[in-house]
């Protein structure tokens, strides 16, 4: 049988990109919708967000009214998360003041992370173009991705394909673009800078790039305590500045007292946090994906802040099969990870296979 030239298969495999992304992004705007329009969606996040976002609109900045089970603090979103993509999203509502537009610019910017896997595959692996196009379609039907696209409202969301599109502008020397993009996921979450500053010893590591990993690194964390240590405990003042905390009470009473209560009772680690549910976690998020990360595990040195705070809570939400909306950072490098050990498997296997076919 004739095989396809190069031309031919290039031009069939952005097609199956832009169906997969088309029907991806109808279909899930759809179930999102659907799932609001039942009343399956929640005050606390979705509800919580429309106020925000609303009130941020029309100058009451991060400001919100609706109360929570967990959540007794005050009414302003800087006192739960420091989020500053808010200001920017704020601007949906220009169009429509509706919770509908999120869950349907959040489908949309999922979705918009499959171009860069598209486009990481098909750079190293020119040869195999359809093969770009497959890869795309396993990240949209990851279902960490689904959950993460169908529960609610989070600015967390947007930190994957963010982060996504980071990795790409890296790989192709894009730099000021990577950095736009570093912040723009940054802003999403403030732990995010966290993941970022990580990242930034792959890109000292595996990129050769010392003074771009050091920014990452030394920017990431300086975000972060910023966040944590100066904006979140000034708009909700108090003894515990975190009303979260009590997820990790089994490790302390307090962030310090957590830190000095694992390195003095390493055990406690082994003994409460080791459970099958947790185990049954991890695995169900590298088996999304082929159990590939395995084979390249350094690259979910990123992951570990969000793979700890979901490990190291008591809220069994976190861990169990849920959509998580805690695991966005860890899918990104889900993704990452194993379209790299794919695309190395393949290179090494791809020129004797050639050789043989020509």
């Amino acid at each position: 049988m004739k095989r396809f030239d190069l031309r031919s298969q290039q031009s069939i495999a952005w097609g199956l990109l832009i169906l997969i992304m088309v029907v991806y992004t109808l279909d899930m705007s759809h179930q999102a919708i659907l799932r609001y329009d039942t009343f399956k969606a929640t005050a606390f996040d979705l509800g919580n967000m429309d106020q925000v976002l609303w009130n941020t609109i029309h100058g009451r900045l991060f400001q919100f009214t609706n109360q929570a089970i967990d959540w007794y603090g005050p009414p302003t979103r800087l006192a739960v998360h420091f989020e500053p993509i808010i200001l920017p999203l704020s601007l949906l509502y220009v169009f429509h003041a509706d919770p509908r537009i999120l869950l349907v610019f959040q489908t949309l910017a999922l979705v918009s992370g499959a171009l860069p896997v598209f486009l990481l595959t098909r750079k190293y692996l020119p040869e195999l173009p359809i093969l770009a196009a497959l890869m795309a379609t396993a990240y949209l039907l990851s279902p960490a991705l689904l959950g993460l696209n169908i529960f609610d409202f989070h600015p967390l969301a947007l930190a994957t394909p963010l982060l996504l599109y980071a990795v790409l502008a890296l790989t192709y020397k894009r730099y000021v673009w990577f950095l736009v993009a570093c912040v723009l996921a940054a802003a999403c979450k403030e732990d995010v800078p966290l993941t970022i500053a990580l990242f930034g010893i792959l890109v000292i590591w595996k990129y050769k790039l010392p003074r771009l990993g050091i920014v990452l690194i030394v920017g990431g964390i300086l975000w972060s305590l910023l966040a944590f240590k100066v904006i979140i405990p000034h708009f909700y003042p108090g003894a515990q500045a975190n009303n979260f905390w009590y997820r990790y009470e089994a490790l302390g009473s307090s962030p310090g007292a957590a830190i000095v209560n694992a390195l003095t009772h390493p055990w406690l680690l082994f003994t409460t946090f080791i459970t099958l549910d947790r185990l049954y976690y991890l695995a169900g998020l590298v088996r999304s994906v082929g159990f590939l990360p395995l084979l390249a595990p350094e690259w979910l040195l990123p992951a570990i802040p969000a793979l700890a705070e979901n490990l190291l809570s008591t809220d069994p939400k976190q861990y169990l099969p849920w959509p998580k909306i805690c695991s966005a950072p860890i899918q990104t490098y889900l993704a990452a990870s194993s379209t790299i050990m794919l695309l190395l498997f393949l290179s090494s296997c791809l020129p004797p296979f050639m050789a043989r076919a020509a």
